[in-house]
């Protein structure tokens, strides 16, 4: 198979405006030594890395994405952290919505009969600030970044780009129930 028949695939939530305009403030003021900064427009909290797909399954992947239910929510970025082996700087929430596992969970659920797995380890939603980082401080932030999300989207990694960069396939709007 070329390399032109495979695609990386992941869904995602990708922040408005106003949250992205916070976290690239929030990533200008910490210190992160050796860090190279995500690019504003590639900040996003993953929920489903999907891995290298053939351009052939993206249909039954969309497919699986289009019998996802959810709700709006907000989400409360509260804290920043390090993790030392990817050498990722990190923002978090602090306790994480039932509705953003619950999303989780359904995308899952979908795409299982497809073949694809869920991630073994529990989930554990962060957004990258920086990759490459050789620290960076884990606090509580002074007041919690409020992003509302509306929509999920499915997302390619740009091959050769380095560093990473995204590009939004598609996106599923999220509607209030009941």
């Amino acid at each position: 198979m070329a390399e032109g028949d495979l695609q990386r695939l992941f869904f995602g939530l990708w922040p408005d405006a106003a949250a992205r305009q916070r976290l690239v403030a929030l990533a200008d003021a910490l210190d992160i030594p050796g860090g190279q900064r995500v690019h504003p427009e590639d900040l996003h909290l993953t929920l489903q890395f999907l891995g290298t797909v053939p351009v052939a399954r993206r249909p039954a992947v969309l497919a699986a994405a289009d019998g996802v239910e959810g709700a709006p929510f907000e989400l409360q970025l509260a804290c920043t952290g390090y993790w030392p082996r990817p050498r990722i700087a990190w923002c978090a929430p602090i306790e994480i919505p039932t509705a953003l596992t619950a999303l989780v969970t359904r995308l899952g659920a979908q795409l299982a009969p497809i073949g694809y797995a869920p991630e073994a380890r529990p989930y554990r939603p962060h957004l990258t600030l920086a990759r490459h980082a050789r620290a960076a401080p884990a606090e509580a932030l002074p007041a919690p970044i409020a992003w509302p999300v509306v929509s999920f989207a499915l997302a390619e990694s740009l091959s050769g780009a380095a560093p990473p960069r995204y590009r939004i396939l598609r996106r599923w709007p999220l509607v209030p129930q009941g």
